[in-house]
């Protein structure tokens, strides 16, 4: 895992960390893209904290994973949806992810701190998704 520096940086070094949900997520929306804001704590290999938020998109499989992790049930695509739980339920969920720095898709010049690759105990625990069954071109 990663170590917290003693101070704290716009964006936190790239690598592994422990995150835990602090708050329930804040949904907004713009025209039709929702997206959730997601508050944790993050600790390091030492047993550093800090706060960190990120936003995180219905897409994104990390959306996916974290719900299916909070107990979310998965539709018949695999795919849970935060409207089918209660919010309450992700408060306390508890996993180890990594950080790393993404070039804003809009402004390149902003680079933001995102999670990714969620890690599991087992692969079992978080079954794929199931898309349409469409031969793949060569």
């Amino acid at each position: 895992m990663a170590k917290l520096p003693d101070y704290q940086p716009s964006l936190i070094p790239e690598g592994v960390y422990h995150f835990k949900i602090t708050t329930e997520p804040e949904i907004r929306k713009t025209g039709n893209t929702t997206w959730l804001i997601f508050k944790f704590l993050i600790k390091d290999t030492e047993g550093n904290e800090r706060k960190f938020s990120s936003v995180i998109f219905p897409g994104d499989s990390e959306y996916r994973i974290i719900l299916l992790i909070a107990g979310g049930e998965p539709d018949e695509k695999g795919i849970p949806h935060l409207k089918n739980m209660d919010t309450n339920e992700l408060v306390g969920v508890e996993f180890d992810a990594e950080i790393i720095h993404e070039a804003d898709r809009k402004d390149p010049a902003q680079i933001r701190d995102r999670i990714r690759n969620i890690l599991f105990d087992s692969e079992e625990d978080v079954p794929e998704p199931s898309g349409k069954d469409e031969e793949i071109p060569f």
